[in-house]
């Protein structure tokens, strides 16, 4: 929304802020295909994605400092992308990535959720 009005495309708008975030977010779900591996541990693309995240010039605003989870039956069995989760990422069937981000100082929020699962060694968006 914009001026009261839906935006057909959110890159569209005049805001500087909004674009920016927009276009940030679809680089760092770009990324993610191009950089996330089934070996990697969710604390390996926690931290691939974090330093993207920043040489972007943004922040990562989610209270628990993850950007995604796996997908349970149970929420209390997902497993986070975040620092210290040595779980391998091939071994989930699904994931989601979901960075909340801002330009520090900024003041607008951005996040952008997909769902993934790798098919043979290559991530997919479903």
């Amino acid at each position: 929304m914009e001026n009261g009005s839906p935006l057909d495309d959110a890159r569209l708008t005049t805001r500087d802020e909004w674009r920016d975030g927009v276009l940030a977010e679809a680089q760092l779900h770009s990324d993610l295909i191009d950089v996330a591996r089934p070996s990697m541990t969710f604390e390996d693309l926690h931290a691939e994605m974090n330093s993207r995240i920043h040489e972007m010039g943004f922040e990562d605003l989610d209270f628990l400092g993850n950007v995604g989870h796996s997908l349970e039956r149970r929420s209390a069995d997902r497993l986070y992308i975040e620092r210290g989760n040595k779980a391998r990422i091939g071994d989930t069937a699904f994931f989601t990535f979901e960075p909340h981000i801002r330009r520090p100082f900024g003041t607008s929020g951005f996040k952008h959720e997909n769902i993934y699962r790798f098919n043979h060694d290559r991530l997919v968006e479903l």
